[in-house]
């Protein structure tokens, strides 16, 4: 069983990374006891994956121009780092509740790990939260997949590298996979991300008790944001928690940082965070 968590981030040219980010990667290592934490970035891909196909570099999203697309060029980079090495792999911007050792442990019984997002209109499989022991079935077939697309082409439509191509391929295999239920990993959804910006809201109002994870949304922080009249919130071209430092996201009184408190106690944390 591999004992990989793998995280992989980028900055777009002439942007320095994120204070969520960095806060929900402290996040993730306080939770990572037991397992080998892998950060991997553009400084040091190619010492997990040198053969890493050259197209890589030159990935776009359909109708968006020659502009490089991050996102998609991470869904593709995940699915090759899990079949060659295994373990599991989280989106950047996760926040664990729990250790993340025991999903890990689950890979003795099962292939591959991985959620539904059953409250989605297309009842699709996502790809920010998969784990699977390396070499398996399913994974190595995702990333032949990947292969041939990336053979002919550079430029997908969106969605198209993560839930369009996993989904079919679990659905065929569920009985080697193991799907966590959506409220136990996406706890608030996209659709109701607006819910981290309550200021009335306690973490038992809207997070399971047993929840692993809750996944943010990177348009709270850069936009755009829709308003939400009703919750007390306006349109926001920049996001509404954009600037936010990691100090401002732990210690204000909105869901969001009542989250982060939960998940990263003040007394661990304050060992790397200014907090008086």
């Amino acid at each position: 069983m591999s004992k990989n968590l793998w995280l992989y981030w980028e900055n777009l040219p002439g942007v320095q990374e994120y204070p969520y980010i960095s806060l929900c990667r402290k996040v993730i290592k306080y939770h990572s006891e037991g397992l080998n934490l892998r950060v991997v970035t553009p400084d040091n891909l190619k010492r997990f994956l040198p053969d890493l196909h050259p197209n890589i570099e030159k990935i776009t999203r359909t109708g968006f121009g020659s502009e490089p697309c991050l996102a998609i060029k991470t869904g593709i980079i995940r699915v090759f780092l899990l079949e060659k090495y295994g373990g599991l792999y989280l989106d950047s911007d996760a926040i664990p509740l729990r250790p993340l050792a025991p999903i890990l442990y689950e890979l003795e019984h099962y292939e591959f790990i991985g959620v539904r997002r059953v409250t989605a209109p297309t009842k699709h499989v996502a790809n920010n939260f998969m784990a699977t022991n390396a070499r398996g079935g399913l994974i190595t077939e995702y990333a032949n997949l990947i292969r041939e697309h990336l053979d002919h082409r550079s430029d997908f439509y969106w969605g198209e590298i993560g839930a369009h191509m996993l989904t079919p391929l679990v659905d065929k295999n569920l009985a080697h996979v193991k799907l966590y239920p959506e409220e136990k990993i996406h706890p608030i959804v996209a659709e109701k991300q607006y819910l981290f910006m309550s200021k009335k809201a306690s973490i038992c109002d809207v997070i399971p008790r047993d929840a692993h994870i809750a996944m943010l949304f990177h348009d709270l922080f850069v936009g755009p944001c829709k308003g939400k009249l009703r919750h007390g919130l306006l349109p926001s071209k920049k996001g509404w928690l954009n600037g936010w430092s990691e100090e401002r996201l732990y210690s204000a009184n909105i869901l969001l940082s009542k989250i982060f408190r939960h998940a990263y106690p003040l007394k661990d944390a304050q060992k790397l965070l200014d907090l008086n």
